[in-house]
């Protein structure tokens, strides 16, 4: 049978033209290798910021879990003196939540006296603003008890600062405790109208309509949280119980009404 293809001609040399091809192409991924191998270093491991632990630290406590939040809020603490010891009154929160008193108090008045202590040094320093210190003493004192210093502080924060959310918030807080409910409610709903995605509004105006009697808007403010933070603290879910149970068993609290 006829091939209609031509047979490849036998001991036939082939062209000389690019002989020199493949020693070069060695050559060139020899050394691109060589200089890779130079070059190369480790994958970098990712360190968070004391800042970001800090946030960390603050998420674990929001959904109740305490002694974890205090192991973050200790390496932050560690890892930038100075700025972060304004995280020690935040630790103490996590301490009196787990009944550590003595502890909580040592940490409130760490931070109490850092920011007495550096207070003409604030206009330097590029983590914290002149309100945010107001803010953060105002803060500390509420946790001290001390709630008319700690309004005094607040006033002066929002004066500086007329739309910090968390100020209002603060101050909400002091005027709860000092059982002016219809301030602490104006204030609650003014950080609420600032940042609509502040999770302590919602946990402490919650808080404030379940003692009021106000279940529904409660469990609202509460729910809203739990979506924000993704937990809640047990004390809240607690209440939260109740306040459902409450409803369930006598409608009638629907209607109660908030200074009635």
């Amino acid at each position: 049978m006829v091939s209609h293809y031509p047979e490849k001609p036998k001991n036939k040399r082939k062209p000389q033209r690019y002989r020199w091809v493949v020693p070069i192409l060695v050559l060139a991924m020899g050394v691109a290798l060589a200089l890779f191998s130079a070059s190369y270093q480790e994958p970098y491991e990712y360190e968070a910021s004391a800042t970001e632990l800090y946030h960390t630290a603050m998420r674990l406590q929001a959904q109740g879990q305490y002694e974890a939040s205090i192991d973050v809020f200790t390496q932050s603490i560690a890892m930038d003196k100075g700025f972060t010891d304004m995280f020690y009154v935040d630790r103490g929160v996590s301490y009196a939540y787990l009944g550590e008193d003595d502890l909580a108090q040592a940490d409130y008045l760490h931070t109490l006296n850092y920011i007495n202590d550096t207070f003409d040094e604030v206009v330097s320093d590029p983590h914290f603003t002149i309100a945010d210190y107001y803010n953060n003493r105002g803060y500390t004192y509420i946790m001290l008890g001390d709630y008319e210093k700690a309004i005094a502080d607040l006033d002066r924060a929002i004066a500086i600062e007329p739309d910090y959310a968390y100020a209002y918030n603060n101050r909400g807080r002091a005027y709860f405790y000092l059982g002016d409910m219809e301030q602490a409610l104006t204030d609650h709903n003014r950080s609420q109208e600032l940042d609509s995605g502040n999770n302590f509004v919602y946990k402490w105006r919650g808080h404030l309509y379940f003692e009021l009697g106000s279940y529904d808007l409660a469990l609202a403010d509460y729910q809203r949280y739990e979506t924000i933070m993704g937990g809640l603290q047990p004390w809240m879910a607690e209440q939260i119980d109740m306040m459902e149970d409450a409803l369930e068993n006598s409608p009638q609290v629907r209607e109660f009404g908030m200074y009635e």
